[in-house]
C-alpha cells in the first residue's frame, strides 16, 4: 500500500477523492451534533430589587437537548451553600427548609424553574443560585444577586441662619433622603442660580443617608421664592417645597392703600416688603410747605382719616435693622355733593321764570290815560 492508501498494484478510480470529500463531511456532521446536545445554557435574571413585604419572583430557564435529572435553588451562604427547594419533572416539589416551605412557591415546570419569594424581608436579600443537572453534562448553575428596595425617607429643614442681601451665598436649606439602595438628591429654584453639597452615609443594614446643602447668593427676590428638593431613587422622583424666608434686607416698594369704611372714614394702610418686618411705623401729614406729626403709636401700620381732616399728603416713613423707606398718599379735598348741582340747575331757571311773572303781573295792573280828558 503507497502513501495515499490505495493497494499496491491495484486499479485507480477517479471517484476515490469525492468518497474522501464526502466521509469527512459525514463525520464533522456527527461531531457537531454530539456537540450540540451537549451544550447547556442556563438563562437567569442577574440583578433584581424588590421592595420590602411585597412579592418577588425570580426567573430561571434551562436551553438544552439533553435530559434533565434535576433543578436545585440555594441560597449562597458562608461557608456551605443552604439548598431551598429541589424539582424532578413528573414529581412534587420538594421544599427543604422551614423558610423554603413557608414563603418560596416553585411556579417552574420543565425548562422553567421560577420560584416565588413571598412577603420580602430584609434578611432575604442575598446571592440566590439556580442549578440544572443534565444528562451527560452534568451540573450548570447561575446566581442571582437580590437586594432590598427601601424606598426613600426624605425631609427638609429650612435655615434659620440670616442671609443678608449682598453677603456671600448662604446655606437656604437641607435636604435629607434614607433609602436603600442611595437616592440622589437636586434642587429647582427656578431663575435663581444655585449650588449644592452633599454627603453621602452608608449604614450598617446597607441603608444609605443621602444630605444636600442649597447654597444661594442672598438677594431681595429670594425671598419668599418656592424651591423644590428633589429626591430621585430608582427612577422615581418625590419632591418636597418649601419658601425662603432667611433672606434678610431693608424695606423697599412702600405704599399706602386706602380702604373706605362703611360709617364713612377713609382708612389707609402702609404697605411694604421688607425682612424683618419694620419696627417703627411713623405718619406725618403735609399740607402745602407745612409738615404736621400724627401722634399715632409707632408700631401702628393702619390710621384713619376722620371727617373734617384737610386734604394733603400722607407719609408713612418705615424703619428695620438694615434701613428706612417711605411712601406717600394723596388725599383730596372733599367736593360738594352732587345734589346741591341737581337742586341748582333746577332753582335758578324756576326763579328767573318766577321773576318774569311777577314783573309782567305788575306792569298789567298799571291805570291807562285817556287822551283828551281833563280829570277834575
Amino acid at each position: 500500500m503507497d502513501l495515499s492508501g490505495r493497494l499496491l498494484g491495484a486499479p485507480h478510480s477517479a471517484n476515490t477523492p469525492q468518497i474522501w470529500i464526502l466521509g469527512v463531511l459525514v463525520l464533522l456532521q456527527i461531531l457537531c451534533f454530539r456537540t450540540a446536545r451537549s451544550q447547556v445554557s442556563v438563562h437567569v435574571v442577574g440583578e433584581v430589587m424588590a421592595r420590602l413585604g411585597s412579592d418577588v419572583e425570580l426567573n430561571c430557564s434551562v436551553e438544552t437537548m439533553e435530559q434533565i435529572s434535576q433543578l436545585t435553588w440555594q441560597k449562597k451562604m458562608s461557608p456551605n451553600n443552604e439548598n431551598l427547594l429541589t424539582y424532578r419533572e413528573g414529581r412534587d416539589t420538594t421544599y427543604l427548609t422551614p423558610f423554603a416551605m413557608e414563603r418560596i412557591r416553585f411556579v417552574g415546570g420543565g425548562k422553567v424553574g421560577n420560584i416565588v419569594i413571598q412577603n420580602m424581608t430584609s434578611g432575604d436579600e442575598g446571592t440566590y443560585i439556580c442549578s440544572y443537572s443534565t444528562h451527560p453534562t452534568g451540573t450548570k448553575e447561575q446566581e442571582i444577586d437580590l437586594q432590598i428596595l427601601v424606598p426613600p425617607e426624605f425631609y427638609l429643614i429650612p435655615s434659620r441662619v440670616r442671609a443678608v442681601v449682598g453677603d456671600s451665598p448662604k446655606v437656604m436649606a437641607r435636604c435629607f433622603a434614607a433609602a436603600r439602595p442611595g437616592a440622589y438628591i437636586t434642587w429647582d429654584t427656578g431663575r435663581f442660580d444655585h449650588t449644592g453639597s452633599g454627603t453621602v452615609v452608608q449604614h450598617e443594614n446597607l441603608t444609605v443617608t443621602t444630605s444636600s446643602d442649597l447654597l444661594m447668593k442672598p438677594q431681595r427676590e429670594l425671598y419668599n421664592s418656592k424651591v423644590t428638593c428633589v429626591v430621585t431613587h430608582e427612577k422615581i422622583q418625590y419632591n418636597t417645597t418649601f419658601f425662603i424666608s432667611n433672606v434678610e434686607f431693608a424695606p423697599y416698594d412702600v405704599h399706602i392703600e386706602k380702604v373706605q369704611r362703611d360709617d364713612g372714614l377713609l382708612e389707609i394702610y402702609c404697605g411694604l416688603t421688607a425682612n424683618p418686618y419694620p419696627h417703627t411705623f411713623n405718619w406725618t401729614w403735609v399740607k402745602g410747605n407745612k409738615t404736621y406729626p400724627m401722634y399715632i403709636p409707632s408700631n401702628y401700620k393702619r390710621v384713619t382719616v376722620p371727617k373734617n381732616t384737610s386734604d394733603g399728603y400722607y407719609v408713612c416713613e418705615v424703619e428695620n435693622l438694615y434701613g428706612r423707606a417711605s411712601g406717600q398718599f394723596y388725599v383730596a379735598p372733599e367736593c360738594p355733593h352732587p345734589y346741591w348741582y341737581v337742586t341748582l340747575i333746577f332753582l335758578i331757571p324756576s326763579l328767573i321764570l318766577n321773576a318774569c311773572l311777577l314783573y309782567h303781573c305788575l306792569k298789567s295792573r298799571r291805570p291807562t290815560e285817556s287822551p283828551g280828558k281833563d280829570v277834575l
